[in-house]
């Protein structure tokens, strides 16, 4: 057996004779390795992986601004993206396109699926064709042209069986018949979760006579040698051109361009992983330096079995190479359990996020923690454990192994002062991140208590689209929304049905207002409120209390008086000591504003908006006769058990119209859940940083008590000889120890004054120096140290002089 592969075993049996190092330590190694690497593979997934483009850095996503107003996304029409393309030169194609739904039937069930209406030219500038059939062509946007569209390669392989016949064949798209022309590939995803793409029809976004222009996004693809900041340069130009040509249209005069993955995964995630990567960095720097502590702590313990090793022939060369040993499968051990951690977290993590609507790309679908991270784990977690090894190690080559054999072990190779310096850096950074782990919590704990003010218990809901070829008017509009309801009535154990353009605590379609007698700033522009159109059941299926006023009837038609239902929140905000009843307000902005429409009825406070439902929400409610609309979600009022309803559901929207997927079919409460779930895993994740940290702190006090009191054993057996009592013993100790626990403290909330704002955008209802946070984070500190110090303290208060004094 060579000599190493001795050391090996004999490393593996040193390990296995004491357990309690082995596994503090593997599990210190393994938890902090565990947390970089799922970090790691979550910025890889949301920040590194690009799109399934031809060299994706190449393709520019266009924010075009107003830089008179300051708004920003401004609504672009195909008016000025046909400016563009045909002025631009710095581009190598440009395309422009905006997204949507669409419901896909043909023999089978209809399915609502994302779908891209794009220009033909924004294929050219993604730089990808189909693996099957054609590509989209110009002529396939021109009005009067055949209906054709792409299907993504999950839509060939779910719902047709990767059927290479699929080409030419006819499907109905929102009612329409329309031919497949071709089968994009696998990983191919534009712009983030699209599964059709339809030619942009010019006729449908410009329409000639009545309503606006529907707004469109802009992409290009650079020249070769081309800059973004030369292509910026030539667009500002272009677009300050086109708005001076048209003065009076609220056009976009400037553009910020970006990389277009950077438009789909936003700076507020990008930020938030990288300072969650930074927090799990240092945390695994407290874990490092916490078994460099267990390593000299442990060398200590082993000094007499070293020196008895040394006296019967084993060379430092050999001593020194059990060391490595021990560290090399320590790091292994610790890599392998590290990246299984790493593994399940990122498994579970990505089911859960892609469960939600709100779904990042597709091209970010996986959470990449692959066979070079695990080498890259193993090589960090051999380096930590080698450069922890590396000072017993040191000074094991300076030591006097002679002198350690005649005292019987006594002494150290170890020294406090780096201990207490590693104390002082862990409470700081631990002080970091409880203060980071409160806020998180805080904010989750706060959305909890959100009321919703309505009913969410029986609460089944559901949405469905309606397309422009079998309702292209109003009238058809509400006829489909007449006899929906009555479909739903009559489901067995439903005791009520309503429907609505969107229900509390989902999402709302906000809109500009102006209400009657309130001043609107001219620069900021009219305010926004959450305005739902909404049916006469809507009120009483909700459990929505009337203020004052009444609700809405059958009296409520398209050709009688406009009228609006508003919120408490709403009344107070804009007609503060006035009677809302009777007063006047307006939807929309410019162009879109539209009627004025009197207020008839009051009612509590209902939460539309989830996802900031922070506050006093201010709610307009119009009669959905008033304000048709061809999105309707509807919720039914029956038994808790809401799934028993939902081939029900299906069956009565299949009895209205048989090409109509339904879709979103969930109870009111998994909406809720859902809403939460950001901010719950946030402060799940930062609540594992901060208890780790909490542990990693427990156990460098403890280790740096414990040291410090076994090597003062003889000090403390000659203070008791002299009459010291307990008591003052005790403020030895924690006079000491306190000083560095008040230095680590200080640094520490100097370090959380600077790093919990990086969390303000994703905070619900907490301020990022929140007081209650820092106070949690300060009680959860004190009493893990307190906790860590009992045993050592305790052993310091039972030391007997006599046996004190007799140990050297």
């Amino acid at each position: 057996m060579s000599v190493f592969a001795q050391e090996i075993r004999l490393a593996l049996r040193g390990l296995v004779r004491t357990p309690w190092f082995s596994l503090t330590a593997l599990l210190m190694l393994a938890a902090g390795l565990g947390m970089c690497l799922y970090m790691f593979g979550a910025i890889q997934s949301f920040i590194f992986t690009q799109p399934a483009f031809h060299d994706p850095d190449q393709v520019l996503y266009f924010d075009l601004r107003n830089q008179r107003s300051g708004a920003r996304n401004v609504d672009t029409t195909l008016t000025h993206y046909e400016f563009l393309r045909e002025r631009q030169t710095s581009l190598a194609s440009i395309g422009a396109f905006y997204v949507g739904t669409a419901n896909l039937s043909d023999a089978d069930r209809p399915e609502r699926l994302s779908a891209g209406f794009v220009t033909p030219s924004v294929l050219e500038v993604a730089g990808t064709s189909p693996v099957l059939g054609r590509s989209l062509q110009p002529t396939d946007g021109l009005p009067g042209a055949a209906p054709v569209v792409l299907l993504s390669h999950a839509v060939w392989q779910n719902r047709y069986g990767a059927d290479p016949s699929i080409i030419g064949r006819d499907v109905r798209v929102n009612g329409q018949r329309s031919q497949v022309v071709g089968v994009m590939p696998e990983r191919f995803s534009f712009p983030a979760r699209e599964a059709l793409w339809i030619p942009l029809r010019y006729d449908a976004v410009q329409p000639e006579a009545g309503g606006s222009p529907i707004s469109v996004q802009i992409v290009g693809r650079m020249q070769v040698d081309a800059r973004i900041a030369s292509v910026q340069s030539e667009f500002d130009a272009l677009l300050r051109s086109h708005a001076e040509e048209h003065p009076a249209r609220k056009a976009p005069d400037g553009v910020v361009l970006k990389k277009f993955s950077h438009q789909f995964v936003n700076e507020i995630t990008r930020g938030i992983l990288l300072t969650m990567f930074a927090a799990v960095v240092l945390v695994l720097v407290m874990a490092c330096t916490n078994v460099a502590n267990l390593f000299v702590a442990r060398s200590v313990a082993r000094l007499r079995e070293t020196a008895i090793c040394s006296a019967i022939g084993a060379s430092r060369t050999r001593l020194l190479t059990r060391l490595v040993a021990e560290a090399g499968v320590l790091s292994l051990l610790a890599a392998a359990l590290g990246f299984g951690m790493a593994q399940w977290a990122g498994w579970a993590t990505v089911r859960a996020v892609h469960a939600s609507e709100d779904a990042p790309p597709n091209w970010t679908a996986e959470l990449v923690i692959d066979g070079w991270s695990f080498l890259a784990a193993a090589a960090l977690a051999l380096l930590a454990t080698l450069a922890a090894s590396a000072i017993p190690a040191l000074r094991l080559m300076r030591s006097d192994l002679n002198q350690a054999l005649r005292s019987g072990g006594a002494g150290s190779i170890g020294g406090s002062a780096m201990g207490r310096k590693l104390v002082v850096f862990q409470v700081a950074l631990c002080t970091v991140l409880l203060v980071c782990s409160g806020l998180t919590i805080l904010s989750a704990v706060r959305q909890q208590t959100v009321e919703p003010g309505v009913r969410t218990e029986g609460v089944l809901t559901g949405r469905a689209g309606l397309f422009q070829g079998s309702y292209p008017d109003d009238a058809a509009l509400t006829r489909f929304a007449e006899r929906l309801q009555s479909e739903l009535r009559t489901i067995p154990g439903v005791t009520h049905a309503t429907l609505s353009t969107s229900l509390p605590m989902t999402r709302s379609s906000r809109n500009f207002i102006e209400p009657e007698g309130f001043a609107v700033d001219a620069e900021i522009g009219p305010p926004l409120a959450d305005a739902v159109a909404v049916d006469s059941a809507f009120f009483d299926a909700f459990a929505i209390a009337q203020q004052s006023g009444r609700g809405f009837s059958s009296t409520d038609l398209a050709d009688s008086l406009p009228v609006a239902i508003v919120s408490r929140g709403f009344a107070a905000a804009y007609w503060p000591g006035l009677d809302p009843i009777g007063q006047r307000l307006r939807l929309g902005r410019d162009e879109s504003v539209g009627e004025w429409r009197t207020v008839v009825g009051v009612v509590g406070d209902v939460h539309h908006e989830a996802e900031d439902a922070a506050g006093q929400p201010r709610v307009v409610y119009t009669p959905l006769a008033q304000t048709p609309a061809r999105f309707l979600s509807f919720a039914l009022i029956g038994p808790a058990d809401t799934d028993s309803l939902h081939d029900a559901v299906r069956a009565a929207v299949q009895r209205v119209d048989p090409d109509l997927p339904v879709y979103w079919l969930r109870s009111l409460d998994d909406w809720i859940r859902e809403s939460r779930f950001e901010n719950e895993l946030l402060a799940m994740l930062f609540g594992a940083f901060g208890l780790f940290a909490l542990f990693l702190t427990a156990a460098g006090i403890y280790a740096v008590l414990a040291h410090s009191i076994s090597q003062r054993q003889r000090e403390i057996g000659v203070r008791r000889a002299l009459g010291a009592d307990n008591r003052g013993l005790l403020r030895m100790l924690v006079g000491q120890n306190g000083r560095l626990l008040g230095i680590g403290l200080a640094f520490g909330l100097v370090g959380a004054l600077l790093f919990s704002p990086l969390l303000q955008r994703v905070l619900f209802a907490v301020d990022p120096r929140d007081p209650q946070a820092v106070g949690m984070a300060l009680a959860a500190l004190l009493v893990t140290v307190a906790i860590a110090a009992v045993v050592p303290v305790r052993r310091a208060l039972r030391v007997e002089p006599m046996a004190a004094l007799r140990q050297d």
